[in-house]
């Protein structure tokens, strides 16, 4: 072992010092009033190798090449896995262990020449790829490595086999499949397996050197139970491959006691490693595995000789480490950026100090392996810990830190945490508050704004009166940098070497305002402006995580978007070109995201993507584009200001939205939240009704938000998915009268009966409407059985038919005593099918003065249309929507926001919309996929098959018609435990079960669930066409559960309504319900399809963390 260490320090560069303490261990506490002034003093050479690059998959590289050097180059198999998805990497560290072969990490969609580079020189054949290629949440956060990345391989003569699972579960067990796992020697009298969360990548990381060595599979489940998948494995395994120990990963916060026992009473022995912290947790890892395995020398392994080390709150430095570490017999422990944690200190103090007593050697060498570049893991924070080490073991106090002070964001306590419960940041860092503080003024003016940290967390830089000022972080030493004049100064963002100050200076320019971004040193010398042009606003400047770039918004003109610049101006480019309002750009911690605003809407978005609207990630709305952004710097959550232009607070949620918290509850608007360094606290500044911008800092915690009560959230007025609906509108129960005028034109006469337009329109328009309300609401259609003879012209050339509030003028006149108009509720004026497209207007109320209210249906003259159309489905769906029942459509104001990309070769957009109201979503599929197949019978009984592009489930929605009032209290479930499942029966004829699911998020937002069944109006149905054809097309083309989101405080064409795993652009996986065995993670809860009784689809909906 010490051989192999010495050789590979010999071909690096090493970086280190040493510690000098007594033989005898006792240290100068015990050697102070001694004689001896002989003892013998051993120097512990501490020594770092360091594995960095300038991003993810050059320290990634880094690793594997450093491994290929143990095998003299060369390598046969090589491990591949996604950059982004650390549950692939945690499972793929025992099957590179078997295969002695590297884990590389490869960007989803690329393969980088320098992988290239690598693969060929190294001679490798054979690839495994752990993971599948979705992307769909279920398989863990990020993206998967795509087939297109691999295709590649094929020219390197490299074979390539995917090894993954339905979801991330299920890809740990297809790898453990793989395995023959391996003996813990004296535990277990057999084999054994780790078992880990799915929800947190620490434990299992830290378990990855030896499980790579041991070849021990690591297994994830669930936090509240063992996932079935995994306990199905453990019951063949402990037959099949003698598996009689399993080392589970955690506590119990990570992962709960049902795990253990399930276990044990599988007929395991359980070994938990449950430490207070994720450190702890990783030292008790190396504690039980020292010594406990040989290596290829037959010397003893995890000797404590050498730790590998990787930063706590983010995997990506660390996913290749595992076999490295592995085959140098050494484990992996966890630190923190800009210093050693406590933990990890004190047991690095315990070993070195151990290693003193084992020797009489003069020197003695341990090496330390980081992962990572300075900025994941600094020289300054080892330095430092050595210092002070030297000291501690000098005085004989190794391994005896003074804790900080408690602020009550400890393991036990409720503060801002990461995925795993962890505190939210580094303990290193001191910004002067704890997390549960109250708000506090920062500085006493009523002008000051914008403050933002710097790095040290000792100062915040604001803005006031035209000038740039820093502030200690108690509020002391107000100092000016510089006065800028006549110019609005903004937007004040510290660079993270501390440096540099960006900020924004505005003025106005005629009848225009200019604005640009300008840096400045930290001192208040060397103003530079960076960005110029007479009209452009360039506003919210954010520094990269490695102070690089600098993000911002531009507006130029009608467009407004996301900007990149290198730190001196030099290199701008756009971000998004579309150039759709999209705002207030904030880093992620570890600078692969961006989060931003898009109108209303929170995203995330890798960098690299951002382009692309289909990578979008949907964390919340109602968020005000003005508040701006900001990350934690444990990455796990965002700060956000939550409300529009009347008022906005201070909100904060994780990045997928769930556990939303309010912060602030001051008067007027809270806006630009900045997360301290520690993670404990946010600055921000409100404007008051009076125009006062005051500066405060409040601690990083907040009250949950509420819920909406019953699931029904409230928003009153005309077009809102809210309740209640406003009793001004049409009934929607009991008898509804709705009169019928048809007019033609002399230009355009009726060619068809009354009795016709009545068979082809009316009766299904009825049936439909009825069918859907189970029956509580009554149609009653009163035609007037003569076409009425309009003096308009149809073919008026300035438009596309003739003007609907003239025309409702004029059928009321010609209809005259023949109709009884107050005895309607409703109107429809209808012009002839065959020659008149489906359109539709209803005017506002008031227009028809003391008659009921009117609506045009089919308005749009189309002379070589060829043949007549059914407007039933289009008249109820407008008369539920932008009729007198006066529910919002639900397809996009703007169509820009649904534009599909280009569709891959091979694959076709196919578009669905569900439930008459326009809920529209796309989604990529085979042309020739099956279940799009459908028939054309003409009227000579000739038949053809075509695949359809474009899919309608007819039935109306479940929160449709709850809001009509069609759904009784007792068929909607609303579900707030952390655990429940639900029975589903058809949305289409639910009889007395349950209709609807449903899950309120926050007091506006709500998770709806259906099943939804080839019957009713999804069962496939031929529809008439021009010609005497018909067609026959599927509707829904598989049977499931749909799920979409509600929000109640979006208005029409802000889309209130989406369906699942649709950010807002229109997209979704596949077709958009979920079949048994399918789940999804959304908003912080997995819903799951466990079972279909032929009645019924059973879900179980699970809060998560």
């Amino acid at each position: 072992m010490r051989r192999l260490l010495w050789a590979l320090m010999a071909s690096l560069a090493l970086a280190g010092a040493s510690v000098a303490v007594p033989a005898t261990g006792a240290g100068a506490q015990q050697n102070a009033g001694s004689d001896d002034t002989d003892a013998h003093v051993t120097a512990v050479v501490l020594a770092y190798i360091r594995y960095g690059g300038a991003d993810r998959y050059e320290t990634s590289l880094a690793v594997a090449e450093a491994y290929a050097g143990l095998h003299d180059d060369k390598l046969d198999h090589v491990v591949l896995v996604s950059g982004e998805r650390w549950t692939d990497a945690v499972v793929a560290a025992p099957l590179a262990g078997l295969h002695g072969a590297p884990v590389l990490m490869m960007p989803p969609g690329e393969l980088r020449r320098d992988a290239v580079d690598f693969l060929r020189d190294a001679g490798v054949t054979k690839a495994i790829v752990v993971g599948s290629a979705s992307s769909d949440a279920k398989h863990g956060p990020g993206r998967g490595l795509s087939d297109t990345a691999l295709s590649g391989l094929a020219e390197l003569e490299i074979s390539v086999e995917r090894v993954h699972g339905a979801d991330r579960f299920g890809t740990a067990v297809a790898v453990a499949e793989r395995l023959t796992p391996g003996d813990m020697p004296g535990l277990g009298n057999g084999n054994t397996v780790v078992v880990a969360s799915g929800d947190v990548f620490a434990d299992a990381l830290v378990a990855g050197p030896f499980a790579a060595l041991g070849v021990h599979p690591v297994l994830l489940t669930t936090p509240g139970e063992l996932h079935p998948e995994v306990a199905d494995y453990l019951r063949v395994a402990r037959v099949r491959d003698n598996v009689k120990h399993v080392v589970v990963m955690g506590g119990t916060a990570a992962l709960a006691q049902p795990v253990e026992d399930a276990i044990v009473d599988a007929g395991m022995k359980v070994t938990r490693l449950a430490g207070a912290t994720r450190y702890d947790t990783a030292i008790l890892a190396a504690e039980l595995v020292e010594d406990r395995y040989q290596g290829l020398s037959g010397t003893s392994c995890f000797d404590n000789t050498s730790y590998g080390v990787a930063r706590a709150h983010l995997p990506f430095d660390a996913f290749s480490a595992a076999p490295l570490l592995a085959r140098l017999c050494t484990s992996l422990l966890l630190t923190d950026p800009d210093a050693v944690p406590v933990p990890t200190a004190e047991y690095l103090d315990l070993k070195m100090q151990r290693l003193t007593q084992e020797t009489d050697a003069d020197f003695y060498l341990m090496l330390m392996f980081v992962f990572g570049g300075d900025a994941a893991v600094s020289q300054d924070s080892l330095d430092t810990y050595l210092a002070e080490a030297t000291q501690r073991i000098a005085e004989g106090r190794a391994g005896q830190i003074d804790p900080e002070p408690d602020d009550g964001d400890g393991e036990g306590g409720e503060s801002s945490k990461s995925d795993d419960g962890q505190p939210d940041a580094a303990a290193s860092l001191d910004c002067g508050g704890s997390i549960s503080d109250s708000p506090r003024r920062l500085v006493p003016s009523t002008n000051a704004e914008d403050p933002a940290w710097s790095p040290d967390c000792k100062k915040l830089v604001y803005t006031q009166d035209g000038s740039l000022w820093t502030v200690n972080n108690d509020g002391s030493g107000q100092r000016r940098l510089f006065r800028s004049g006549t110019a609005y100064l903004h937007s004040a963002a510290w660079s993270p070497d501390g440096d540099r100050i960006a900020y924004v200076r505005g003025y106005q320019d005629g009848d225009r305002w200019v604005s640009h971004i300008w840096t400045v040193n930290a001192n208040g010398t060397g103003n530079t402006q960076l960005t110029r042009g007479d009209t452009s606003r360039d506003q919210r400047p954010r520094w990269s995580p490695d102070g690089a770039s600098i993000g911002f918004q531009r507006t130029l003109g009608e467009r407004q978007f996301l900007a990149l610049m290198d730190r001196d101006g030099k290199n701008e480019r756009a971000l998004t070109t579309h150039g759709y309002l999209e705002a207030a750009p904030a880093w992620s911690p570890d600078g692969t995201k961006l989060a931003f605003i898009n109108k209303e809407s929170l995203f995330v978005s890798d960098v690299d993507d951002i382009d692309d609207q289909a990578q979008w990630q949907l964390v919340t709305e109602f968020v005000y584009p003005r508040g701006e952004l900001a990350w934690s710097p444990s990455g796990n959550r965002i700060a956000f200001a939550y409300g529009d232009h009347t008022g906005s607070d201070i909100h904060i949620a994780d990045i997928d939205g769930a556990n939303q918290e309010q912060v602030t509850d001051l008067d007027g608007q809270a806006l630009a939240p900045r997360w301290s360094p520690d993670g404990k606290l946010l600055a921000f500044h409100t404007i008051t009704s009076d125009g006062k911008h005051r500066s405060f800092v409040v601690g990083a915690r907040g009250a949950p938000v509420h819920r909406a009560a019953d699931c029904r959230p409230e928003r009153t007025g005309s077009y809102s998915t809210g309740f209640p609906r406003s009793r001004e509108n049409l009934p929607t129960t009991g008898k509804l009268r709705i009169g019928v005028l048809f007019v033609d034109f002399a230009d355009v006469p009726a060619t068809e009966s009354i009795d016709t337009e009545i068979g082809r329109n009316l009766t299904p328009f009825e049936a439909i409407l009825e069918r859907s309300s189970y029956g509580k609401l009554d149609v009653e259609f009163v035609p007037h059985r003569t076409w009425l003879r309009s003096s308009l012209q149809a073919t008026d050339e300035s438009r596309s038919g003739p003007s609907p509030y003239e025309l409702f003028e004029e059928a009321v006149e010609l209809a005259g005593d023949d109709v009884d108009f107050s005895a309607l509720d409703h109107v429809i004026v209808a012009l002839p099918s065959a020659k008149f497209w489906l359109s539709a207007t209803t005017p506002a109320a008031g227009f028809q003065g003391p008659l009921p209210p009117m609506t045009l249906l089919n308005g749009d003259y189309r002379p070589d249309f060829g043949g007549p159309n059914s407007w039933a489905a289009w008249g109820a769906s407008h008369l539920v929507a932008r009729g007198r029942f006066a529910l919002p459509t639900l397809w996009p104001g703007d169509w820009r926001r649904h534009q599909q990309p280009d569709q891959p070769a091979g694959m076709r957009w196919i578009r669905t919309e569900w439930g008459l109201r326009g809920l529209n979503a796309n989604f990529l599929a085979d042309p020739t996929d099956p279940r799009l197949l459908g028939t054309w019978t003409f009227a000579d009984g000739r038949t053809v098959d075509s695949y359809a592009t474009h899919v309608e489930p007819q039935e109306m929605l479940a929160w449709t018609r709850w809001k009509l009032d069609w759904l009784a209290p007792e068929q909607v479930a609303c579900v707030t435990p952390t655990d429940e499942t639900i029975e589903l029966a058809p949305i289409a004829d639910p009889g007395d079960g349950i209709a609807m699911g449903a899950i309120p998020i926050t007091e506006r937002q709500v998770i709806v669930l259906e099943s939804r069944r080839k019957i009713g109006f999804d069962a496939d149905a031929p529809s008439p066409v021009s010609g005497g054809a018909r067609s026959n097309y599927p509707r829904l083309l598989e049977e499931g559960v749909l799920i979409y989101t509600v929000d109640a405080f979006l208005n029409e064409g802000n889309l209130p309504v989406k369906l699942a795993g649709d950010s807002g652009n229109g997209q979704v996986e596949g077709f958009p319900v979920l079949g048994v065995g399918d789940s999804i993670e959304l908003r912080g809860y997995r819903i799951t399809v466990e079972a279909d009784t032929g009645d019924t689809h059973r879900v179980r909906i699970r809060k998560l963390n």
